[in-house]
Parts: C-alpha cells; structure tokens; sequence
C-alpha cells in the first residue's frame, strides 16, 4: 500500500494498493545492510505513462528520506513510502474498491455497519469468501440508547407522514 501522495494527477495516491514485481539493487551493494536502489511496483489504476522496459502500470518507487526531529536532535529516516497490505482493517478499506476480499465477521460488531462496508469493498458480491462461517445475529442491532433514539425518531417522522 502506497502511503504518500507521489503523483496524485496520475493516480498513485496515499492508500493505492499494488504489486511489488521486482527490487532492484545497485551494482556491488552489500544486501545485508543496505536498502533496494528501486522497487517495481504495479498499480493497476496508475493512469500515467507507460516505462518502455517496465509493462503497462508498472512504476519505480525510490526511497524517500524524510526529516524529524526527536528530543531535539535531528534524525533522518530513509524507507520506502510502502506498507505491507496483505491484511487491512475495515476502517482502511473505507473508499477503496478491491478487486477480491477474505473476511473474517466472526465477532460481533463494536460499531454499527462495520461489516456492511467490509462486504461493500468489492464489485461484486461473487468476489466475497468468508474465512468462516458466521451467525446472522451478528447484523441484528443490540438494543442501546442509541437505538432506542434512531427507533423512536423512525416512529416520529413515520406519523408526520401519515
């Protein structure tokens, strides 16, 4: 998962996921303690020009150094702006559109429609797997002073119709 903005006009935005497809080190660099030179990495909506020796969507990502200071000594961190992304929460998944998704609803949710928009990632309900079976009364609301409100505003509105 991308994690800064490098070219927003052409799509690789913070959040982007892709694919890594190779990582290139510099000639006679010592693996063990130093960073890659470059990483080849695929979006698949990375709108802008095509790399001739690369394919279609395939961009390098270069380290990027960054400045902080830390109980006021200076510090430098060079990495990669890239997170693993193998597993993401509901939270990040908001916005995005994923082209498959494993879910786990085992436990009841904590916040109301957190498994709506888990399902709702995907275009098509096909491209949903279920790591395991789960209870339908994991959608059923529990009754709270929240709900008995958003109930009794429903009534409410319901009679000013009629």
């Amino acid at each position: 998962m991308l994690t800064a903005n490098l070219w927003t006009e052409e799509g690789l935005v913070n959040g982007l996921i892709g694919t890594v497809k190779d990582i290139l080190w510099d000639t006679g660099q010592d693996l063990s303690v130093s960073i890659p030179l470059m990483l080849l990495v695929y979006f698949s909506e990375y709108t802008g020009p095509d790399f001739p020796l690369y394919g279609s969507k395939t961009i390098l990502i270069f380290p990027a150094v960054r400045q902080f200071e830390f109980k006021g000594a200076a510090c430098t961190c060079t990495q990669f702006p890239l997170c693993l992304a193998y597993v993401i929460t509901v939270h990040k998944s908001q916005g995005l559109t994923l082209s498959r998704v494993v879910l786990n609803l085992d436990q009841r949710e904590h916040c109301l429609g957190l498994s709506y928009v888990a399902v709702s990632r995907v275009k098509a309900l096909h491209r949903v797997m279920f790591e395991s079976a789960f209870d339908y009364s994991h959608f059923i609301l529990l009754d709270s002073p929240i709900a008995t409100d958003c109930e009794l505003d429903l009534n409410f509105r319901r009679e000013q119709l009629l």
